[in-house]
């Protein structure tokens, strides 16, 4: 077992985002995403299922050209393939879980 602590994720620079990653394995990835006020996570696609939990803050997440507000206590579920950007209001932490398919 390891318990992590979310809370003392390092800051972003002023306008930016920063990633720690808290652990990896074959199966899944762990990390928390810190987004300045204003800041961006430019848009991209993972090939694994992601899980955006919004620890504290808020701001728009857009998946697929489609743009939801988020906030403290929310879950997103992101299906592999989807393109997905970040737009923080407020200063966000948002642990992201990665979970990994297996192929044949």
């Amino acid at each position: 077992m390891t318990v992590y602590e979310i809370s003392q994720a390092a800051a972003p620079a002023l306008g930016a985002h920063s990633k720690e990653v808290l652990e990896e394995a074959k199966t899944h990835k762990a990390l928390v995403i810190r987004v300045d006020a204003g800041a961006t996570i430019p848009p991209c696609v993972m090939g694994s299922h992601t899980f955006f939990f919004i620890v504290s803050g808020g701001g728009t997440i857009t998946v697929d050209g489609v743009s939801t507000t988020i906030s403290a206590g929310q879950l997103v579920s992101i299906e592999p393939g989807a393109e997905r950007s970040v737009k923080a209001e407020d200063s966000m932490t948002v642990l992201a879980i990665q979970v990994h398919m297996p192929t044949d």
